[in-house]
């Protein structure tokens, strides 16, 4: 449910989902009510598991910027990762849990990569 308040010459929209609170302010009313109906959709979203945000290209960008580049074949294996842009499934939107476990495996590979570590994953 969204709320819309006029504070001086501009109007404040707050929407609360879920236990989640955003707001904002924008110019007009009717900027106000599109940012409210889009973000209560995407809080929605958020709370069916579904990241309205973060794609498995985010990941394989991630991947590429943070552990192909410490590998001896970086340069291919980035070429590799960036390929999988032009296909379809890179646009798949990722339930939160995954992505919080991806992005964990994420933290634990570059903490095992490290070169004082033998360890690779």
């Amino acid at each position: 449910m969204a709320t819309f308040r006029k504070i001086g010459d501009r109007w404040s929209a707050e929407v609360y989902v879920n236990g989640v609170r955003k707001s904002k302010r924008h110019d007009t009313k009717a900027q106000a009510k599109n940012w409210a109906s889009q973000t209560e959709f995407e809080l929605g979203q958020m709370a069916d598991g579904v990241s309205t945000t973060h794609m498995l290209l985010d990941v394989f960008k991630k991947y590429a910027e943070e552990i192909s580049e410490t590998k001896k074949g970086a340069q291919w294996e980035i070429v590799r990762l960036k390929m999988f842009e032009r296909f379809s499934i890179s646009k798949v939107r990722l339930g939160i849990s995954v992505v919080i476990a991806l992005f964990n495996q994420l933290d634990i590979c570059t903490h095992h990569n490290n070169p004082h570590n033998n360890a690779r994953c």
